[in-house]
C-alpha cells in the first residue's frame, strides 16, 4: 500500500537532482541579488529603488522563462527559474520591509506605554529593512504592478520569439 503522502507524479516529488538544481541555482541567484542591491544602495543611497529593480527584473525574466520553457519539470526551469530568479528576486522582502513603519508605530502606541526595545546590532543600512515609511509603503503596490506587468511582457516576448521560429538558441525548447 502506497502511502498518501508520497506520489510517483515526477512534477510533485522531483529527484534529489532536480532538487540539487534548484539549489544551485538559488545560491547564484541570491549572490547576484545581493550584488545589485549593495551596488544600488551605494548609487542610489537607499534600499528601495535596487529592491524594486531587482523584483521588476526578475518578473520579466521569469516570464519570458515561462514562456519559452512552459514545462515546470524541465531541468533548466528548475535551475533558471525555481532557483536563480527565485533566489534573485525579493518578494518576501517586501512585507519585512513595511517593518520599520509599524515598528514605529508600536513604539509610539504600545500596550504597555513603554517604548519597545529593538536590537540594532547590524552594522550599516539593512538593504530588506531600512526604508522610510512611506518608502516602505509605495514598495509593495509598486512591485506587485509592475512585477506582474513585467512577467506579462516577459511571457509576449517569449511568444513573439516562438512564433518567429525562435526559442532558446534558434531552437524549440
Amino acid at each position: 500500500m502506497t502511502s498518501p503522502h508520497r506520489s510517483s507524479d515526477p512534477a510533485t516529488s522531483p529527484g534529489w537532482g532536480a532538487v540539487f538544481l534548484v539549489f544551485l541555482g538559488g545560491a547564484f541567484g541570491v549572490l547576484l541579488s545581493t550584488m545589485v542591491r549593495q551596488l544600488g544602495m551605494g548609487a542610489f543611497g537607499s534600499a528601495a529603488l535596487p529592491l524594486l529593480l531587482v523584483n521588476v527584473v526578475g518578473a520579466l525574466l521569469l516570464g519570458l522563462l515561462v514562456g519559452l520553457i512552459p514545462d515546470a519539470t524541465s531541468r533548466w526551469r528548475l535551475f533558471l527559474g525555481t532557483g536563480l530568479l527565485g533566489g534573485f528576486t525579493s518578494f518576501s522582502a517586501i512585507p519585512a520591509s513595511l517593518f520599520p513603519p509599524l515598528r514605529e508605530s508600536v513604539e509610539l502606541f504600545g500596550n504597555t506605554g513603554e517604548p519597545a526595545v529593538y536590537s540594532d546590532e547590524m552594522p550599516g543600512p539593512d538593504p530588506v529593512m531600512d526604508h522610510s515609511g512611506l518608502e516602505a509603503l509605495l514598495l509593495a503596490p509598486l512591485s506587485l504592478v509592475l512585477g506582474v506587468l513585467a512577467a506579462m511582457l516577459g511571457m509576449w516576448i517569449a511568444r513573439q520569439l516562438i512564433s518567429r521560429g525562435g526559442g532558446v538558441g534558434g531552437a524549440r525548447v
